[in-house]
């Protein structure tokens, strides 16, 4: 299992990656030029796992950051390996844990996942996975769609597992997280 914890972005970074993402959500007749839609299946795993538990933190003082929780998962052992029965939510406890994992086939698609979590305002994610064979990589969007009302307290939070088809050997993958 690969998972990748990126600490700091500069500011360009930053900006790219803005840029990239409201041209590949909004449209733009320049995106379709260098990258194309992917389609995914949403593996819904965050019902029976606190993916939370996995996710990193740096404390500075008394100041504790969440990092990111990027995943790129190409075979069986290492996407088994995820749904530690220590995480399992309370609400399956009396389900099989080899059910509750949900299915995929390693020998034609790869999972992809990237942890976010929103405010008590948040309703839904908003997933998309574009092939860019241009810049020779994979880009994974998640949008976290929050509500107009003022809220405080826990919020929505999923690890966002999608299984897509297998990519090309030598692309990389870029995660993207979105507030709207």
């Amino acid at each position: 299992m690969t998972i990748v914890v990126r600490h700091f972005k500069s500011r360009s970074q930053t900006l790219a990656g803005a840029v990239l993402a409201t041209l590949l959500f909004f449209g733009s007749p320049m995106a379709d030029a260098f990258a194309a839609e992917i389609p995914f299946q949403a593996l819904d795993a965050d019902r029976c796992f606190m993916f939370s538990a996995l996710v990193p933190y740096k404390t500075e003082g008394n100041k504790v950051e969440e990092l990111p929780l990027e995943l790129v998962i190409n075979d069986q052992h290492d996407y088994e390996k995820l749904f530690d029965a220590k995480i399992m939510r309370q609400s399956c406890a009396g389900v099989d844990r080899a059910e509750a994992i949900p299915k995929v086939d390693f020998s034609k698609q790869s999972v992809l996942g990237l942890w976010a979590s929103g405010s008590c305002a948040a309703t839904d994610f908003r997933k998309e996975v574009w092939q860019d064979d241009a810049q020779k990589r994979i880009i994974y969007s998640v949008a976290v769609i929050e509500s107009p009302v003022s809220c405080s307290g826990p919020g929505l939070e999923s690890l966002n597992l999608i299984a897509i088809p297998k990519f090309p050997a030598g692309y990389k993958v870029s995660f993207d997280t979105i507030r709207e």
